[in-house]
């Protein structure tokens, strides 16, 4: 299978990051570029290399160093790589839609330039986001290098089931946000969103496996928003520890992701006491 065929690495001082409030995956209210035609910002991005073989083909865009290049194309083969083994769909035949472009921002400056020019505000998270309207992800490398692992997940689940839940959306990619890599295999390692998560367990405020189930993309993404983050973060942690993460993410894509279908896959597969008590033992 054919995973990346290398454009060339770029170099440069150029473009760079913006700020988001979150690293939501679709933005409400922001003005949209055409989805089938490049933002002339976007075109104009020197191309770093392209991600192929999977459901989704992504460009890497970006003004970066060789390091930086060779670093980033690094870290986007891991988890194309990975998740396109472990967790998607084969059978879903020829790709259709147009690439995703991922593009790479050296400043903060650079970043915030660029999400203004395109959407005219600045209403968006600090280390990057990705707009599924316009095959878009944005990434602020200045802030963080290894978020993006975090947005690329984004595309790569938003292909593979369409109707994914906003909490197992936000808790797959935060667990790819944090891995080892090693002999072509990823481990999720911990990360800290434990301490978020262990906070909540002193305070008897974990969601239960009915609020996962019922909650919404505003519950998500809105004042718990850190809460949920880590709760759907070690939840799918804790399957992968007991090798049921690929199973239980399939049995999601299969359902209709309604609330009562969640909950009953939520039921046989996770005692939520048990993963409590897990995730209490747990050090980082």
């Amino acid at each position: 299978m054919r995973w990346l065929i290398l454009a060339g690495l770029v170099v440069g001082c150029g473009s760079a990051p913006f700020e988001i409030r979150s690293q939501h995956w679709t933005f409400r209210g922001a003005a949209s570029v055409t989805p089938h035609k490049r933002h002339p910002r976007i075109a104009a991005l020197p191309i770093i290399a392209r991600l192929k073989g999977g459901n989704t083909d992504v460009i890497l865009r970006g003004h970066m160093t060789k390091r930086q290049a060779r670093r980033a194309i690094r870290l986007a083969k891991q988890v194309y790589r990975d998740f396109n083994r472990r967790l998607a769909d084969s059978d879903r035949g020829e790709v259709t839609k147009r690439a995703v472009d991922l593009c790479l921002f050296r400043t903060t400056e650079g970043y915030w330039r660029t999400v203004e020019g395109i959407y005219g505000h600045r209403d968006f998270a600090e280390y990057g986001f990705y707009m599924g309207s316009d095959r878009l992800v944005l990434v602020n490398w200045a802030k963080s290098t290894n978020n993006i692992r975090h947005e690329l997940a984004h595309p790569l689940i938003g292909d593979d089931f369409p109707n994914v839940p906003a909490w197992l959306n936000e808790g797959l990619a935060s667990l790819y946000t944090s891995i080892a890599h090693k002999h072509g295999k990823v481990r999720f390692l911990d990360n800290y969103r434990l301490r978020r998560l262990k906070r909540a367990i002193r305070t008897r405020t974990v969601p239960s496996l009915h609020d996962l189930a019922h909650s919404t993309h505003e519950n998500v993404h809105g004042r718990k928003q850190s809460l949920y983050y880590a709760t759907g973060r070690y939840l799918l942690l804790y399957l992968e520890r007991k090798g049921q993460l690929a199973s239980f993410y399939r049995a999601m894509r299969s359902s209709d992701s309604t609330p009562d279908s969640q909950l009953e896959l939520l039921e046989r597969y996770v005692d939520h006491d048990k993963f409590v008590r897990w995730a209490r033992r747990r050090h980082r």
